[in-house]
């Protein structure tokens, strides 16, 4: 038995442990869902004209690969371009067409956002510089687009694949509850667990005091959140939740658009001790733990910090977001097994 199978049987990883369920989301930005890391770090030199030069070379060399694992996927799929030689020519081009489009001026000088279309295969992209790295993405649907620079991310071959740029990682584990003087209690004891499972974060204050910050971010919307620590540097936001999936028109939903909700939510939950509180509703009820990018809001954010490394920070996330599912699964396992012991 290797490690993979051992895993597998445990459940460990099935979505269910008794009436408990682990979740998990990774939200990816639309305008620019990949970035090029470190970027700006390679052969990067003094002066403007000198950093152009890079600039430019580094981006024709990606949007090269970009067109030759396009043209690889239309080959697969289509039988090939209708007209190779209107694709060389314009590939020949590729060059001109960056000089042309001042990309380099917009994007590193002005510190703009950009798009550029590739007339090789008239796809249009995004572009933004991200600290040492190039944020990119397609904009519209380009199904053959889109293939190709998934073959690129699955290329360890070529020096600088494209990453998934993520806003969000967020897991979650269903709060249980039980029915009593003719109310629905939760209790949120397990809170008190994260100690235990999650020893080296550094934790912003008391249990007691973290699940009435939760609450009081609950009454204000399903978006709202409560910084509860951070581990190495990554900081863990925590809300309350009544479900992922839910329309936004549901009054319970973290999406729902009508200013009443912080009404409905004051009136759905009351304190009744220091862990348990009373819920009117308790549909899908659940606690979600979150690490966001400090670049979660690309919309509206300004320029980038030069020395921000975002490939360190996106690295970061993802292994402090892998250990939160990771633990919050064993949190859940314990319980069910505790429970199966105790019936």
């Amino acid at each position: 038995m290797d490690l993979d199978e051992l895993l597998k049987e445990s459940g460990l990883f099935s979505l269910n442990f008794s009436n408990s369920t682990i979740g998990f989301k990774a939200e990816i930005d639309e305008a620019y869902p990949f970035y090029l890391p470190n970027f700006f770090l390679r052969n990067f030199r003094s002066s403007n004209k000198e950093q152009q030069e890079d600039f430019e070379e580094n981006l024709r060399i990606f949007f090269t690969e970009y067109l030759i694992a396009w043209n690889s996927y239309i080959k697969t799929k289509k039988n090939g371009i209708e007209n190779e030689f209107s694709f060389l020519r314009r590939l020949s081009m590729l060059s001109c067409d960056i000089l042309k489009n001042k990309i380099f001026n917009e994007v590193v000088l002005v510190k703009k956002r950009k798009t550029f279309e590739v007339l090789a295969n008239s796809s249009v992209f995004n572009i933004w510089k991200i600290g040492s790295c190039l944020g990119i993405g397609l904009k519209g649907e380009h199904h053959g687009g889109s293939a190709a620079i998934e073959m690129l991310r699955a290329d360890s071959i070529y020096s600088s694949c494209p990453q998934i740029f993520l806003k969000s990682i967020s897991s979650w584990m269903s709060l249980s509850n039980r029915f009593e003087n003719g109310g629905n209690v939760v209790d949120f004891s397990l809170v008190n667990q994260l100690n235990t499972f999650f020893p080296e974060i550094h934790w912003n204050c008391k249990e007691a005091d973290a699940i009435d910050n939760i609450i009081k971010a609950y009454k204000i919307s399903g978006r709202e959140e409560f910084c509860i620590g951070d581990y190495c540097g990554v900081k863990i936001y925590a809300r309350i939740t009544h479900g992922e999936t839910l329309d936004k028109s549901d009054i319970r939903s973290a999406d729902y658009y009508a200013n009443d909700v912080r009404i409905w939510r004051e009136g759905n939950v009351q304190k009744l001790s220091q862990f348990q509180y009373g819920f009117k509703d308790v549909s899908e009820l659940a606690l979600v733990l979150s690490v966001k990018s400090s670049l979660s809001s690309l919309g509206t954010s300004g320029p980038v910090d030069e020395k921000f490394d975002n490939h360190q920070e996106q690295s970061d996330m993802r292994k402090v977001a892998a250990m939160v599912n990771v633990q919050l699964r064993c949190m859940a396992m314990r319980s069910s097994m505790n429970s199966q012991q105790h019936k």
